[in-house]
């Protein structure tokens, strides 16, 4: 499911999947692939323009 860009239900609102939280302290090597996805979730909103 992680890295790819899903829709939520009928909203039309664009969802991404990634780590969570806990994961990530007990796997600090992952912490590259989160910040990949905040990445990817910042491109999304840019695209996206604001309301």
């Amino acid at each position: 499911m992680r890295g790819q860009q899903y829709v939520y239900a009928d909203t039309g609102i664009p969802l991404l999947v990634t780590y969570h939280p806990a994961y990530l302290l007990r796997s600090p090597l992952e912490k590259r692939r989160a910040w990949a996805d905040l990445l990817q979730a910042k491109k999304l909103v840019a695209a996206r323009g604001r309301p």
